[in-house]
């Protein structure tokens, strides 16, 4: 799982500036993966974001358990960093995506109340 998650990471690498980023850029199927690193757990996702910024799916969970994603509303800005939010406000998105490229690299942040995680989140995208 580590090594998958260091490829994912490295094949998006360097993530600089090209040209303004704009929504469309991030409208697209997804293959995601997070990993909390205080925890040792992890989520592989596949994702869609539509052309209003909002991201829905499914994840497979280290607790081996598939999970319905609660919708993320995502916003990019011209010098594309993403950022977003899940409408149930446990999960918290800090990203960034190299225009005309095939993916996003940042962090995820998840509070439940309980418990905090927070870890690596990459980002492939599969296609419109």
């Amino acid at each position: 799982m580590w090594k998958n998650l260091f490829l994912m990471a490295v094949s998006l690498l360097p993530l600089r500036a090209e040209s303004a980023c704009t929504g469309k850029d991030l409208q697209g199927r997804y293959v995601t993966m997070a990993a909390f690193e205080n925890s040792g757990s992890w989520r592989r996702c596949t994702t869609r974001i539509n052309a209003d910024g909002i991201a829905v799916g499914s994840c497979i969970a280290s607790a081996a358990d598939i999970v319905p994603t609660s919708p993320v509303q995502l916003s990019i800005s011209p010098s594309c960093r993403v950022s977003g939010t899940s409408q149930d406000g446990v999960f918290s998105f800090s990203l960034r995506m190299q225009r005309h490229k095939r993916g996003m690299i940042g962090r995820i942040r998840s509070d439940d109340g309980q418990n905090v995680l927070e870890g690596p989140w990459v980002g492939v995208k599969l296609g419109k």
